[in-house]
């Protein structure tokens, strides 16, 4: 098994590398098949989407298909984007390539949306606060954003929270719906997850103040109680709760969320990924650097 898919990364990387068939629904189609979430500088196939989107630019989708195939792609990119800085657009190229045509797609669509302003926001506020001496402007200028950004996420957490809800009283998953189920907890988890990284960037830029350090802590147990849900739809269906058990293992205040958050994280990798503890930790300190903008506040 191992060396079959060996093979279909060599394979892949070699039409990644083509500019003919960067941008081909069959290559489309196999980092789809072959992609698995990763943090902190590890090596993931949402770099390869990334390389496709940028090929391909701004040409249609040939047909329903690709259409779909293309939605469907620039969700895990967006989503790695908080905790990957290798997977980078411009400010206009998250707003062309990634962030339009997500309306369409309900609740999950507009969280989407807004999320894919989050990693340039994180560069720019990184660059300035490198900067010295930094205008008192341009900072209340990213605040704005990150504030604008965050009342945006919120909505969204309470729209997401309310359908999670109303499915858990109205169905008992099985069958298709538990493919629903599976998927109103995860999408749930990755916008706590985005709202704390916002919180994360306010704190950074402004300091972090009481009511945003407790929204993080409620926010990093609202996760771990979601994927300690989510674990009967492993490994496929609730993958995606590393990335949030990654970011709750920081943010979370109390002992006793933090280490539930790194437990249940150190088994969904093993479980979904086959990854060691050691993984894990060096996945941690990347992934602090980039939630802190790798740098102290600069006094402006």
């Amino acid at each position: 098994m191992l060396s079959k898919q060996t093979r279909a990364l060599t394979a892949l990387r070699y039409d990644l590398d083509d500019k003919d068939k960067a941008h081909s629904s069959e290559t489309l189609c196999a980092v789809m098949a072959l992609a698995e979430p990763s943090r902190g500088g590890q090596i993931s196939h949402s770099e390869g989407a990334a390389r496709i989107l940028k090929a391909r630019g701004l040409s249609h989708p040939r047909d329903d298909f690709e259409d779909i195939l293309l939605l469907t792609l620039r969700g895990p990119v967006v989503v790695e984007a908080l905790t990957n800085e290798n997977i980078n657009f411009t400010r206009q190229e998250w707003k062309l390539l990634v962030a339009d045509g997500f309306e369409r797609m309900g609740p999950g669509g507009k969280w989407v949306q807004c999320l894919a302003h989050v990693p340039d926001l994180m560069q720019r506020s990184k660059h300035t606060m490198r900067q010295s001496p930094t205008s008192a402007l341009t900072y209340r200028n990213l605040k704005y954003e990150a504030d604008s950004l965050r009342e945006s996420c919120e909505a969204n957490i309470e729209t997401m929270r309310g359908r999670l809800m109303a499915f858990d009283e109205a169905v008992a998953p099985a069958g298709m719906a538990s493919h629903l189920h599976a998927n109103h907890l995860r999408s749930l988890s990755l916008a706590l997850a985005t709202g704390i990284v916002l919180d994360c960037i306010l704190g950074a830029l402004v300091g972090n103040s009481m009511p945003l350090l407790e929204q993080m802590s409620r926010w990093s147990k609202e996760i771990v109680q979601l994927a300690e849900v989510a674990v009967k739809y492993r490994p496929l269906g609730s993958m995606a709760e590393i990335i949030p058990l990654s970011v709750a293992s920081i943010a979370a205040m109390d002992r006793d969320t933090k280490q539930k958050a790194w437990l249940l994280l150190e088994d969904y990798e093993t479980v979904c990924l086959g990854k060691t503890t050691s993984n894990a930790d060096a996945g941690l300190g990347c992934l602090v650097e980039r939630l802190t903008l790798e740098g102290t506040r600069v006094t402006v």
